[in-house]
């Protein structure tokens, strides 16, 4: 949970409706597919998500597995303060939510024009993303132990 972009929803230069505004889905919305265009960031406010992958298995077989679910007070879309680039995951609704949905590029604006407030968000962001990425790191060594044992390759190590 990043609390200091909690906190920016509630600055009185921070207006809803300029810098982010309010939405409301049902449960089993698809709110973005990995690989669309990004470009706004999501702080849940209630309800709950579900993060999924996009799996290929072969050229007919497609999944979309199930990564992590977040609840209030989660930021997600983060990724598009720092790239252009597509999303790197899907994001579909468990029940019905509540979002503040901030476009990317006035909040990288906000926060250029007011150093004092931008520099503590961008910092608990990064620290979230190491959390992440540091997750991310044991399952993906998991996997490959995992996929060494499944083969029997560990045994000719």
């Amino acid at each position: 949970m990043v609390q200091s972009l909690q906190s920016l929803l509630q600055h009185p230069g921070f207006a809803e409706g300029r810098y982010w505004h309010r939405a409301d889905y049902p449960a089993n919305h698809c709110l973005f597919r990995a690989g669309d265009p990004g470009g706004e960031v999501y702080v849940l406010l209630s309800g709950r998500v579900r993060v999924t992958g996009d799996v290929s298995l072969d050229d007919e077989r497609h999944i979309r597995p199930g990564v992590c679910d977040l609840g209030p007070g989660a930021v997600f879309g983060e990724l598009a303060l720092f790239d252009a680039g597509p999303r790197s995951a899907g994001v579909t609704t468990l029940e019905p939510v509540e979002l503040a949905v901030l476009d990317g590029v006035e909040l990288l604006r906000f926060f250029d024009a007011h150093p004092d407030i931008g520099y503590p968000v961008l910092r608990e962001i990064i620290e979230m993303l190491v959390g992440r990425l540091r997750l991310t790191n044991d399952k993906v060594w998991s996997l490959l132990a995992w996929g060494l044992k499944v083969h029997s390759i560990d045994r000719l190590l």
